[in-house]
């Protein structure tokens, strides 16, 4: 027997697009504590083809997973001195 390793996530904050379907619109929200799960893929479809891109898969505090671009990624779980 072994013991199973403990899942270690960073945390995070940033923004992330929503669709909301009143509106029929996109909207951006903003997070302050994320956890921050792994890379993922995400895909579009359109009539000639397709496309693929990388997504953050993020947990919300309140359970709802989301799935930013990275450029909207903040890591709040470190501060990096450069000047050391």
């Amino acid at each position: 027997m072994f013991n199973e390793p403990t899942p270690v996530f960073r945390t995070c904050k940033g923004e992330y697009r929503e669709f909301n379907k009143e509106t029929f619109l996109y909207e951006t929200k903003t997070f302050e504590n994320g956890l921050f799960h792994q890379w993922g893929l995400g895909t579009e479809e359109y009539d000639n083809g397709g496309t693929s891109y990388t997504v953050g898969i993020v947990e919300l505090s309140n359970g709802k997973i989301i799935m930013p671009d990275p450029k909207d990624i903040q890591f709040t779980d470190r501060e990096v001195n450069l000047n050391e």
